[in-house]
């Protein structure tokens, strides 16, 4: 059984749904500015004019720094500061369609892990935009922030990069090693560039002193920090320490964009997270890559002003619906039924308080069946309206939209940011056609949603308004009434940034029971819920099905035809649906539920909703999403879910994906959050899968599903975000040490947590869907490649004995991205340089079988598991004590498609045992100012200690004793020589054979490898290039195994 674990503390920054193809719909980038940002104040968030002056200054300040920055290529232009709805006390526009959850950057309350650090939620990879930034108001206001983490225009442009742009982090943030060795044998702290210049140290009980050395590798003891110098004679690099006064760049590997030349270099060994997940791409030859900058947006000396125009709006202080549902003559039957009972559980259950609804039904014309009307005291007015469905007509959706339209104008308020929820089962055939609307919806600022009632191709023209106005659409069969019942819940999410305001679906399910037989089920209740929770049971076909719900604690709840005197509670019926609505807030714990039916056997549909239990504690929630709405080609779809508790991730959770395809067919994705592609990060509570099964063109619907069952155990480990660097203090350039006065380490982000289990508890969430229009894929030809490796890391066993080898760990991919087994990994190696491996791949040194003391190449583990492999090194250099190597590989499955070459692992092997100081060096603390010169590297400290001697006088028989000894150890040793003589021909003569068997294992090797070529085709070729390879030497170009 898995535990299921998380942080515990409290008020979550919720609502804002993970971003795939979505993100930054608001913003572009015309004419060198960014229009469209807009930052978001949560609604915990008290009232002060004062923040929405503050987060001006600090754009404008950022404006004149990202110009610069991007060498004249981009700035902001027109930004929009959302205030709660609550904020009374100013002039705010009220008028503009604009939402909590599609903002760029949120101003919330702290998270408690990360304390007032800026950070942003980044999950996707190398190049793909993050979700949002977070800011705290503390941060806003409290000058002290300055110090931490330097001017807030500057923090501002690190995290905008980290969301614009997907770039990573310089400095080591994720658990990434604070100091490593380079590839001259130097100990550097992890930065860039390599250029900024500073001082490693350990603050001992408050004072600064210099590090130790660890005893195993020589790096500096845990606790050493990296201290930069007042002064510096570089401007790079913004993702590494922008504290830093004269850094204003960031770090560049193409000397031609890069006025400061070389001082800006990108450090391409640095174990940072910009390394390991862009293959050690620098930070500009990112962004220059990116849509912003790719041809695009070239430097502009015209540009004099980049100073933002800033609107201040408030929220809407309710949201609008408008039902656009279809009648016509192929809704008949089953059909308009599974509309009704969906439609009327969006109105009665799903909508929160304080919305307006609107009906409008269309089939050759369109009508209004009701006006916007404020729902709270509405609902089952509201809901006897749908009871008059007829089918019969053509289908008109375009009728449908503009009749939407004027009704969302109605209450006298603009259209701006309502929404349509357009319904329809076939292909529209009466004019207006719905791309004959666009204008009017687009110039409405109306969000147009729509559910594709068994439409699996038709309409596209009503999909394309949906994505262009960032609405969500929903594919859903015929004959699944649970489904379309969670289309319409997801619907009527309204996100304010509120999550004690949601309604939360907790458990979904659908059967078929027959008489005389019975259904029983279980549904989790956990304590983070409990408000407000309905069981609803609807079903299509047979008879009415007897419905008995019991609570953790047995007590009974009954069908209305079934009075007894047991009975705490009993359901209501309306239309084919049974609801039970729990008093108060439901016990916490399993409760179960009876379906029997006594006449003919019915499809029942169960759906458990709820809200949060209180205030205090904020709710469980699960936000999903894809990459992509629409795919046309081989390229997988990323199926994301992120689960958390406020600001805590939930680890360990079962995360379920269930994809169905146009055809009904359904397959199930198991989410992983173990670091592995396409997830980043391992235990930051999102979790993700790759979906590359496309056997037909149309469109597919997602549903996620999320289950923890916890046993009681808890676990420490460390968290992730991509967040600006802390600012530890400085150096004078006289050496006098001047450290933060906040301390020379952030408190709240020690990146170290222990986590509390959780209830057993269930979560449900329907994203929407994505279409498919390319070649459906023929699963009996494997075009698709393992996965690519992003977390591979290399160790040496034993510093003190090169022969126990090197382990390497790492993720293993799948046979297809991350589905299934790979066929063999290759793995290589290289004592010059990462480029080497990088652009020379098959160049480099091969590792074969009999290199590799455990794990096997040949036989990979599952996609997900962790492969360790400890193998032998060829080939060493011997000219050196200690050399840096670089390790890569390669997957391969059994059609010998080939995966990316895997981010590159560097490490320091010593190949003399290393010698570490015997007694710790110990400074005094440093009272005096520094005067010697400071460096970035720092060699082993060794300590010489010299005791004093005592001469006693010896006895003439101690002195005979003596003799008698020496003469016996001479004796000994002349015995022992001969002996060793002997054994060292027979050892020698083994030796020997074993060397020429070892020469003959690997040709072996060699010619097995043919599946495995450079250049991905293997067969003959292949073994011929290894024979080549072998007259140059094994495994190692340019040199000879006979030397």
């Amino acid at each position: 059984m898995q535990s299921v674990s998380t942080f515990i503390f409290f008020l979550l920054l919720l609502g804002h749904a993970l971003h795939g193809e979505g993100v930054f719909q608001n913003v572009y980038l015309t004419n060198n500015a960014y229009n469209g940002l807009l930052v978001a104040i949560n609604p915990e968030v008290p009232e002060d004019p004062s923040l929405v002056e503050t987060l001006k200054d600090i754009i404008t300040e950022a404006s004149q720094i990202l110009f610069s920055a991007t060498h004249k290529r981009a700035y902001f232009g027109d930004v929009t500061i959302l205030v709660p709805k609550t904020w009374t006390n100013g002039n705010y526009d009220s008028t503009r369609a604009l939402g909590y959850d599609v903002a760029d950057v949120l101003v919330a309350n702290p998270n408690p892990m990360y304390g007032d650090n800026p950070y942003t939620l980044q999950y996707g990879q190398c190049g793909d935009p993050g979700s949002y930034i977070h800011f705290t108001p503390n941060y806003l206001t409290d000058d002290t922030a300055v110090n931490d983490y330097g001017p807030r225009g500057k923090a501002f442009v690190h995290e905008w990069a980290h969301l614009r742009w997907g770039v990573f982090d310089e400095a080591p943030t994720d658990g990434n090693d604070p100091f490593y060795w380079d590839s001259k044998q130097n100990i550097q702290s992890t930065r860039c560039p390599l250029g900024l210049k500073g001082e490693m140290l350990f603050y001992d009980n408050g004072n600064p002193r210099g590090c130790n050395p660890t005893f195993n590798n020589g790096l500096p003891e845990e606790g050493c920090i990296f201290v930069p110098y007042g002064t510096q004679n570089i401007n790079a690099s913004l993702m590494s320490h922008q504290f830093i006064d004269e850094v204003v760049e960031f770090c560049d590997d193409d000397d031609q964009n890069s006025p400061t030349s070389n001082s800006n270099a990108h450090n391409t060994e640095a174990p940072n997270e910009q390394n390991r997940l862009c293959g050690m791409r620098s930070v500009w030859n990112v962004m220059r890559s990116s849509v912003d900058f790719n041809g695009t947006n070239l430097p502009n000396d015209a540009i004099s002003d980049v100073t933002p125009t800033f609107t201040v709006a408030r929220a809407r202080p309710f949201e609008k619906f408008v039902m656009v549902l279809d009648v016509s003559g192929s809704m008949g039957g089953s059909s308009i039924i599974e509309m009704q009972t969906a439609s009327k559980l969006f109105i009665k259950q799903y909508l929160p308080n304080g919305t307006k609804v609107g009906i409008v039904e269309f089939q050759s014309v369109a009508t209004t069946l009701s006006p916007l009307v404020e729902i709270d005291e509405k609902r089952e007015e509201l809901a006897s309206v749908i009871d008059s469905l007829v089918a019969s007509g053509g289908t008109c959706i375009g009728c449908g939209i503009l009749e939407g339209l004027k009704v969302l104008e109605g209450d006298g308020e603009p259209a701006a940011g309502g929404h349509l929820i357009v319904l329809s089962d076939g292909e529209e055939n009466v004019n207006p056609y719905v791309s004959e609307t666009r204008d009017d919806v687009l110039a409405a600022d109306g969000i147009v949603d729509s559910i594709f009632f068994g439409v699996t191709t038709a309409n596209a023209d009503l999909q394309n308004l949906v994505e262009e106005t960032q609405g969500v659409w929903f594919f859903n069969e015929l004959t699944d009434t649970g489904a379309l019942i969670e289309s319409f819940k997801q619907l009527a999410y309204v996100n304010d940034g509120d999550p004690y305001n949601q309604v939360y679906q907790i458990h979904s399910q659908s059967f078929t029971v027959s008489q005389p037989e019975h259904y029983s089920g279980t549904v989790l209740v956990d304590s983070t819920i409990g408000n407000n929770t309905v069981f609803t049971f609807a079903y299509a076909t047979g008879g009415d099905p007897l419905v008995l719900l019991y609570s953790p604690s047995n007590e009974k709840y009954c069908p209305p035809k079934l009075p007894a005197p047991d009975c705490v509670g009993y359901a209501t019926a309306d239309y084919n649906t049974i609801t039970f609505q729990i008093p108060g807030t439901a016990a916490v714990g399993a409760w179960i539920f009876n379906v029997t039916t006594a006449y003919y056997s019915a499809d029942v549909d169960v759906i458990v909703t709820s809200m949060a239990a209180n205030r205090e504690n904020p709710p469980m929630v699960v936000e999903s999403g894809m990459s992509q709405a629409d795919a046309s080609n081989s390229e997988p779809i990323v199926v994301y879910a992120m689960v958390s508790i406020g600001y805590a991730p939930v680890i360990e959770a079962d995360v379920l994906a269930t994809i169905t395809a146009p055809s009904g067919q359904t397959f199930i994705l198991t989410l992983l959050d173990t670091g592995s592609a396409p997830d980043v990060r391992k235990y930051d509570g999102v979790y993700s899968r790759y979906f590359t099964e496309f056997y037909e063109t149309g469109r597919y619907s997602v549903q996620v599903k999320v289950t923890g069952l916890g046993n009681g155990t808890s676990s420490t480990y460390s968290s992730s975000r991509s967040a600006a660097a802390y600012n530890p203090g400085h150096i004078e350039n006289d050496g006098t040490i001047v450290p933060n006065p906040n301390g020379p380490a952030a408190t709240g982000n020690d990146n170290t947590l222990t986590t509390s289990d959780l209830d057993p508890f269930s979560r449900v969430v329907s994203p929407g869907g994505f279409s498919y229009s390319g070649i459906p894929y023929d699963p009996t030809v494997d075009v698709l490649p393992p996965g690519k490796v992003i977390d591979l890391a290399a160790e040496q066993v034993d510093t003190m004995d090169l022969s126990r080898g090197v382990r390497l760990i790492f993720s293993a991919p799948g046979s297809d991205y991350d589905l299934g087994t790979a066929h063999v990994y290759q793995i290589r190696y290289s004592y010059n340089s990462a480029s080497e491996l990088t652009n020379n791949f098959e160049g480099s040194i091969l590792v074969t079988k009999h290199m590799v003391s455990e794990g096997d190449i040949f036989s990979p583990k599952e996609a997900g598991h962790q492969e360790t492999m400890i193998l032998e090194l060829i080939a060493i250099p011997q000219d050196r004590d200690a050399i840096s190597v670089w390790f890569a590989l390669r997957a391969y499955d059994d059609s010998n498609n080939e995966s990316p070459t895997s981010n590159i692992a560097m490490m320091n092997v010593f190949v003399a045992p290393y010698s570490a100081p015997t007694t710790p060096s110990t400074p005094e603390p440093t009272t005096e100012p520094v005067t010697s010169p400071i460096t970035t590297t720092a060699q082993p400290i060794t300590t010489t200690t010299t005791a004093g001697t005592k001469t006693v006088g010896k006895s003439e028989t101690e002195k005979k004793l003596e003799i008698f000894q020496i003469i016996t150890i001479v004796l000994a040793a002349l015995c022992l020589i001969l002996v060793c003589s002997l054994i060292a021909t027979c050892v020698l003569k083994c030796h020997l054979d074993k060397l020429r068997k070892k020469f003959q294992n690997k040709v072996e090797d060699r010619l097995e490898m043919g599946a495995t070529s450079q250049n991905g085709s293997g067969g003959n070729d292949y073994q011929a290039f290894m024979r080549q390879e072998l007259r140059n030497g094994v495994g190692y170009p340019n040199s000879s195994y006979s030397k």
